[in-house]
């Protein structure tokens, strides 16, 4: 891998470490950092007195290079280090704005300078995750797409052909950017869980400052959005897991939910976009039709950060109505009129952000249904931004399968899944279901169940071929006693599940951490 342009990689010592540097290599087992890290003080801190690397390799912008060049032992360590790593940071953008610590981070919600020296910051992590070459792999994409269908571009009406080529420039870029995610190397499940903690704080921070401030900028929730997705890559059922083991909050129901709801979206969107994206390579070139019909469920990488944003405004609303609102809630009467308002006043309340209009929509819409079934407004299909018909789905699962004020029972995920695919299968697109259980399985990543051979297993990966058949890792016998770990493929045995085991029972009967299910 080459280093973009105005950018080196060096291997530097501990004590020539300089906020803005780039981390070139994971520290994820030790310290929980990350290639493509922009090294702040306390990250320095904690690396200095971990003591367990002897240099770092890093990537330097020229600028802050030639600002480092003044002291000169590390000009003369520059000049005569000839080695490059190839494993580099992918496509930096111009970071004269990099240096910028947590609390800067923060503040830039409220400062319009560092809200865009923040947004630089975004945008590097974006090409970090669209990896190396990605303009001339969107440019590939849409000559393949102009070649093929030329024909039938020709013979459409001239006021139709600028929507055309928009709709074929979006492909190109939802192929090059999945291509880019499935390229991330994400961390393991036991450092996602670490770091969902992280994810859930400034989430909450974020919730807080868009009720109590007048004015906020968007680029701090975006960051949000872009680590998490940098932290999963294509590896969905880590993020799944990661999901379905949480328990309590660490900080306020909304905030905990609302990530919850955003990791199912971007799930199902990323598995999405990659269905649709392989239904359109296999279209015929009289098929202009169907690749214009279908467009609206690919997402690109801006796309996914959107429906990131999205799905961490959609309940803002309880969280300003009802601040200590919590999983075990019991709303009274006042409270409950709040549910059928809150779509509403979350949307009044985006639309104070400097976001996509079409984000703001998408709050007002995600408890409508396809069948016209849902509120505030009884909305159909044809009125729905591309980011509600997931958010909806994600959102509505979510509160099946989690504690929560807003419904009486909690299923297992299989349970879930049953009630949309038997009862509700019409509320719901059914590219959006069957997108989610091609990412989930039948028996949804996270799931823990009772084996035909008397033992409990834990559901860790999808056999995308047969959804009935995961991929299980046995922890129990039926007694829930700990025996020899055991990874059982369902699709290559005769091994059968006999039912789903909710994870209230699984903490009931361990009674203790279940850390281990990470190892």
């Amino acid at each position: 891998m080459q280093v973009a342009e105005g950018y080196s990689t060096h291997s530097v010592p501990l004590n020539e470490l300089r906020e803005g540097m780039v981390l070139n290599q994971d520290l994820v087992e030790t310290l929980g950092l990350r290639q493509g890290r922009v090294l702040t003080a306390a990250d320095i801190n904690k690396i200095k007195d971990s003591n367990s690397v002897g240099s770092l390799s890093v990537v330097l912008s020229q600028a802050l290079k030639n600002q480092l060049n003044k002291t000169d032992s590390f000009q003369q360590r520059m000049t005569a280090q000839t080695a490059v790593d190839n494993s580099v940071i992918r496509k930096p953008s111009a970071m004269q704005a990099v240096n910028m610590n947590d609390a800067e981070m923060r503040n830039a919600l409220f400062d319009k300078n560092l809200d865009g020296k923040l947004k630089e910051v975004v945008e590097m992590k974006k090409s970090v995750i669209r990896g190396e070459g990605y303009h001339d792999r969107v440019d590939t994409h849409r000559n393949k797409n102009l070649e093929k269908f030329a024909p039938s571009i020709k013979s459409i009406q001239s006021h139709l052909k600028k929507d055309t080529m928009a709709v074929i420039d979006h492909y190109a870029q939802t192929n090059a950017d999945f291509e880019g995610i499935r390229e991330i190397n994400p961390l393991e499940s036991s450092e996602l869980v670490k770091k969902s903690g992280f994810h859930e704080r400034n989430a909450e921070f974020f919730l807080d400052a868009v009720l109590n401030k007048k004015s906020v900028f968007s680029s701090f929730v975006e960051n949000i959005v872009v680590d998490f997705m940098s932290d999963m890559g294509y590896e969905l059922a880590r993020g799944l897991l990661t999901f379905i083991a949480q328990n309590d909050s660490q900080y306020s129901f909304i905030s905990s939910h609302s990530l919850q709801v955003m990791m199912i979206s971007i799930i199902t969107a990323i598995e999405l976009t990659r269905i649709i994206n392989e239904k359109t390579h296999s279209l015929n070139s009289d098929d202009l039709s169907t690749l214009l019909s279908i467009s609206k469920k690919s997402f690109t990488l801006d796309e996914l950060v959107n429906l990131g944003i999205a799905a961490l405004l959609h309940d803002i609303d309880f969280k300003k109505q009802i601040p200590s609102i919590r999983s075990d809630t019991v709303l009274n009467i006042q409270q409950q009129s709040i549910i059928d308002l809150h779509p509403s006043n979350g949307y009044h309340i985006a639309k104070g952000l400097n976001i996509d209009f079409e984000v703001q929509r998408a709050v007002f819409q995600h408890h409508e249904r396809y069948d016209g079934t849902g509120f505030p407004s009884g909305l159909f299909p044809r009125f729905f931004t591309k980011y509600t018909p997931i958010l909806m789905f994600a959102e509505y699962y979510t509160e099946l399968i989690t504690k929560n004020p807003f419904t009486d029972t909690m299923m297992t995920p299989r349970e879930a899944i049953v009630r949309i695919l038997s009862n509700e299968r019409q509320k719901f697109d059914g590219d959006v279901v069957y997108a989610f259980l091609k990412a989930a399985s039948l028996y949804p990543v996270g799931s823990w169940v009772l084996l035909s051979n008397q033992k409990i297993g834990l559901v860790r990966k999808v056999n995308s071929d047969k959804l009935d058949k995961p991929n299980i890792t046995v922890f129990f016998d039926n007694s829930f006693n700990r025996i020899a770990n055991e990874e059982v493929d369902l699709s290559k045995s005769e091994i059968q599940i006999v039912k789903p085991i909710a994870w209230d029972i699984v903490r009931s009967a361990v009674k203790g951490p279940l850390d281990f299910i990470y190892s």
